[in-house]
């Protein structure tokens, strides 16, 4: 019986620790293309996501590369509030300016300029049913090789 009280504790505990999780960013399909709209394959692509809680922020990021038909499929990303919060003070965090989500996107390639996408702020960044999609053109660099 103390053994089944003791398991019971522990389950229970574990699930009052667990923080709830806030969006950052919907699935993202990225496609990127040269100026002739030719697929790029083997693009660098780094999302960075976070969470501006005020004195407590998250960030995070993860980095991948397109395909051979120059495109990238990113999952959703979300960020648990911090422990020292409360659940309800996080959540008052969230409606004041300068607080809240955000998602980054930066793509490069050899030979090409870079391309740094922010989804609030970005024409390039179109909402779907399914998420978000952007389709990116990347220029040829005239710096040296």
């Amino acid at each position: 019986m103390k053994t089944a009280l003791c398991l019971f504790v522990f389950a229970f505990s574990s699930l009052l620790a667990c923080a709830a999780e806030f969006r950052c960013c919907l699935p993202w399909e990225v496609v990127v293309v040269s100026e002739q709209g030719q697929p790029l394959p083997g693009c660098a692509v780094v999302q960075e996501w976070g969470y501006n809680f005020g004195r407590n922020a998250t960030n995070f990021v993860e980095q991948t590369t397109t395909d051979a038909a120059g495109r990238v499929l990113l999952p959703q990303r979300g960020v648990a509030y911090p422990i020292s919060l409360s659940e309800r003070a996080a959540k008052r965090l969230m409606v004041r300016p300068g607080l809240g989500p955000w998602t980054s996107l930066f793509v490069w390639k050899r030979g090409y300029e870079s391309q740094k996408l922010y989804v609030k702020h970005d024409t390039r960044v179109t909402y779907t049913t399914n998420g978000l999609f952007s389709r990116i053109v990347l220029h040829p660099s005239d710096a040296p090789q």
